[in-house]
């Protein structure tokens, strides 16, 4: 597989993500679990969904053929960089059962939507494709 063809998808994620979290986010944070939006803390969810589309890239370089373990490996790793940098680097929520439950409920939403948007563009892409095989025949 070309670089090309993961850092593409890698950088799309990372701009789906980030606009998803930016969607998402004062929803929670009107809810009252998440402080308000600041610069600071902008920036620092910035890095984060950065951080998650680097490993991200990593994953991708590793060939897996399972598209489910693909999947589960890919959140796992989006939720393990979320709790170091949004916990131990940033300190944007505790390390407590609560703590490691609302980075789950938000990741597993902008994990799924950042997926359903993925797929829905490569059916798309898909569907170009076949038009153009079909008038060629």
């Amino acid at each position: 597989m070309k670089i090309k063809n993961i850092i593409l998808p890698m950088l799309n994620s990372f701009a789906i993500s980030f606009t998803v979290v930016m969607i998402v986010y004062p929803v929670f944070s009107l809810l009252g679990y998440f402080s308000p939006l600041n610069d600071k803390l902008v920036l620092q969810i910035l890095a984060i969904c950065f951080g998650v589309a680097l490993v991200q890239f990593s994953i991708g370089l590793l060939r897996i053929e399972s598209e489910l373990l693909h999947n589960a490996v890919q959140f796992l790793d989006m939720y393990i960089v979320i709790m170091l940098l949004g916990a131990v680097v940033f300190k944007l929520f505790p390390i407590t059962l609560w703590g490691f439950m609302i980075p789950l409920i938000f990741g597993i939403i902008v994990f799924v939507l950042t997926w359903i948007y993925n797929y829905l563009s490569a059916y798309r892409k898909i569907q170009e494709i076949n038009k153009i095989i079909q008038t060629r025949r």
